[in-house]
């Protein structure tokens, strides 16, 4: 949550007018619950990322710890070598943090825009999502306590109160607002104790449906995050600066007045535990070690650290995110490095004695999409193969880590070529997905970026290196035969025929003539702002330009490109870009995915979008489902209205009813209206019937008859609509109605017309 905490929502509210009239800014930002927007929807997610919030079931030996926005559930009966046994609960977005009832072996999970999520732990190996409530605001951290759930929640700030008595029906009772941004929550009889920015809220919750205040501390300068209660003393740990950052001990005896009794410095403290006579507070920042403090609080007024364990990450720094303690260990989260667990036996001498590190995900950058497989470039966290055969539950099969961050992968026949950064281009063998192997590697001590592989050769943007090609006909022995250096640094690259099209950030666009793949030759190129990322579709290349935005480039004469439309996105980056047809999807940062209708190249206009978890990086598509890569929360899967294709349309047609479908739409210069009517659907009274198509506009005003006799059944029927009425003139934009008549039955779509 903490990689969160300064993204907010915003709505626009816009007339159908200004939505129609296009434009980077016309169409609105809505976030409808359960995340789904105009023409997208979610289908399905393989959320695991860093290592952030724990939680114990000591009574079973089970850890479970959030990943991104997935729980891994881990067996941790024997602490030196703990397992996973499911990795089946997957949250909508990133978790902020996790709470067990042991009671009823529930796990709920505070999870950002996805609100609270409850689980069923009673079989570890195959949990099930109970039910989920959609909070009004971000929720940031809960606490629950018998048949309540306490959020807290940001924009809007404050305590959100949920009967989860019916755990697939959460109902919200109370709100409480607070002054600041609220994080920690922890509720102990009648009171809930919340942590804010520079202060400290006791509210009393004895009515659920009207919590009401009871005490407050300011503290100022102070950002109070975790909190643990333990009698008459609350501890929270704060963050920020280094005089402002450690464990405050709060006295909460009387709720009308809590005092602070002492502070203990512990810079970058994320998150504490109590046990006995000891806190445990995890810190840890980029650039350091995540470390374990240790301090006796015997004294609550002098609060004494008796050991910092730095964790045993080796010579990589880590974020201490969180901590969990049960009788004699401690679990700590360290970011991209995994759980650790150490052993307090003795707290003046803790000792780690186990850890799953080895595999933790870490930072979705790309991903390839090859039969029922995703292969997800995963940062540090390396190559994942995950199993998409169920879209709405992929699951991870087989996992490759070379020892650097893999930004790219291409996969083809059996081979996956991965961009190892400094380790250049890997060869894996995947002819068994659960077991990858490395086989061969090339290594021009380039930062290795892109790759792409065709007819035997492999073409790798390598920074500073330019363009290298190299022959892969025998994947264990690659060999460079040639090279194009550039301006700027190569990071994307795309062939067509016998053009290579590099992305160079700080160089822009460069084609390359490779037709000789042993003397490749720049022939033309075009400047733009920041290229990361290019995708070519016929006669235009669309750049992904970063800050610029998408430009649209057409590259008809390879040796005189030039730009002839941009779409621009207003203080974020377009990270990446894959063009399906006559739409270029493009991953926009912290705004997600934009489906952009590029059939006018000089107009380019949003019809479509999704609002991420975190940050869109990359971007994939077979029709209709959109493939993403989020910087915390591995891979996303949505759904487009827009990417039909004709294949899909007849499959769902076949012993079905009979269809009408609409591609593209909403469209600008021409839609294909399709319908298949299944055979024996168009006699009436052993009469053989007529079909009638026609166009209505909002007024149910006729414009347009494309009635006529339809001969065979079964088959799809296409009709064009070029946006003219029956004279042939063309229409207002705005929106019109698709009605199919065919004995007694109609079906009617929605049709919007841009341009």
């Amino acid at each position: 949550m903490l990689k969160k905490i300064f993204l907010f929502l915003i709505v626009e509210m816009v007339s159908l007018p200004l939505l129609l009239s296009g434009g980077a800014g016309a169409f609105p930002n809505f976030l409808f619950a359960g995340f789904d927007s105009l023409n997208m929807s979610f289908v399905g997610n393989w959320p695991f990322g860093a290592s952030n919030y724990l939680e114990i079931d000591s009574s079973r030996n089970l850890l479970f710890a959030g990943s991104g926005g997935g729980v891994y559930i881990v067996d941790v009966s024997v602490p030196s070598n703990p397992t996973i046994i499911s990795e089946k609960i997957h949250a909508r977005d990133y978790i902020g943090k996790l709470f067990y009832q042991s009671s009823t072996q529930r796990l709920y999970i505070a999870n950002d825009q996805g609100g609270l999520e409850i689980w069923d732990i009673s079989n570890p190996s195959s949990p099930a999502k109970l039910g989920e409530y959609f909070t009004s605001g971000y929720s940031a951290h809960l606490y629950v306590s018998g048949s309540y759930a306490y959020v807290t929640t940001l924009y809007p700030h404050g305590l959100c109160i949920i009967d989860v008595s019916d755990p697939a029906n959460p109902q919200q009772t109370g709100f409480f607002s607070t002054s600041n941004s609220p994080y920690g929550v922890y509720v102990v009889g009648n009171y809930a104790y919340i942590c804010i920015y520079e202060g400290f809220y006791i509210v009393d919750v004895s009515d659920p449906a009207n919590p009401q205040q009871a005490g407050f501390l300011s503290l100022s300068g102070y950002y109070l995050f975790d909190i643990k209660v333990v009698g008459d003393y609350a501890f929270v740990n704060t963050i920020g600066s280094i005089s402002s950052s450690g464990l405050l001990i709060i006295n909460i005896s009387q709720p009308s007045s809590p005092s602070l009794v002492s502070f203990c410095s512990i810079f970058e403290a994320h998150g504490v535990d109590i046990k006995g006579t000891y806190a445990y507070v995890v810190s840890g920042q980029l650039y350091n070690w995540a470390t374990l403090h240790i301090v006796d609080i015997s004294e609550p007024t002098n609060p004494q650290i008796v050991v910092s364990y730095e964790i045993p990450t080796g010579t990589l720094f880590a974020h201490g995110m969180d901590v969990c303690v049960s009788t004699t260990y401690a679990y700590v989260s360290c970011d991209w490095l995994g759980v650790h667990i150490i052993d307090i036996t003795t707290p003046t001498n803790p000792q780690e004695i186990g850890a799953f590190d080895g595999n933790t995900p870490q930072c979705g950058q790309n991903v390839f999409i090859s039969d029922s497989y995703a292969y997800l470039a995963d940062g540090e966290g390396g190559l994942r193969i995950i199993d998409i055969s169920d879209l709405s539950n992929p699951e991870e099969i087989g996992f490759y880590n070379p020892p650097c961050y893999v930004y790219d992968v291409y996969v083809s026949d059996s081979f996956a070529y991965t961009c190892a950064c400094a380790l250049g281009l890997r060869i894996v063998n995947i002819s068994d997905p659960s077991n990858p192997q490395e086989i061969g590697a090339y290594d021009p001590l380039g930062d290795a970026r892109s790759v792409c592989v065709s007819d035997g050769l492999a073409y790798v943007a390598l920074g500073s290196l330019g363009l290298h090609i190299l022959n892969v006909a025998d994947p264990s022995n690659p060999q460079v035969i040639g090279s194009c250096g550039s301006p700027g640094y190569a990071v994307d690259v795309f062939i067509v025929d016998s053009i290579a099209y590099l992305a160079c950030e700080g160089g822009g666009l460069r084609i390359i003539d490779i037709t000789d793949p042993t003397q490749p030759q720049e022939v033309g190129s075009c400047a733009t702002t920041y290229a990361v990322d290019v995708y070519v579709s016929g006669s235009y290349a669309y750049v992904a330009d970063g800050s610029g935005g998408l430009r649209i480039i057409d590259v008809s004469v390879p040796s005189n490109p030039y730009i002839v439309g941009t779409y621009s996105v207003s203080g974020s980056q377009v990270n990446d870009v894959y063009v399906v047809d006559s739409f270029a999807i493009i991953a926009v940062d912290w705004k997600g995915v934009y489906i952009i209708n590029v059939s006018t190249p000089a107009n380019p206009q949003r019809v479509g979008y999704y609002s991420p978890p975190y940050i869109t990086l990359g971007i994939s598509a077979s029709k209709p489902y959109i493939y993403a890569t989020d910087r915390l929360t591995g891979l996303q899967i949505y759904k487009s209205d827009l990417l039909v294709g004709i294949d899909e349309f007849i499959l769902k047609s076949v012993n079905q009813k009979p269809r009408l479908e609409i591609y593209p739409n909403p469209f600008s210069e021409k839609t294909e209206i399709r319908y298949i009517i299944q055979k024996g659907r168009l006699t009436v009274n052993g009469k053989r019937s007529t079909v009638s198509l026609k166009i209505y506009d909002a007024t149910g005003r006729l414009i347009k008859d494309f009635s006529r006799f339809t001969n065979y059944d079964g088959r799809t029927t296409s009709i064009v609509w070029d946006g003219t009425d029956d004279s042939g003139c063309k229409l207002p934009v705005g929106v019109y109605f698709c009605r199919l008549e065919y004995g007694k039955r109609v079906i009617t779509e929605k049709i919007v017309y841009l341009r």
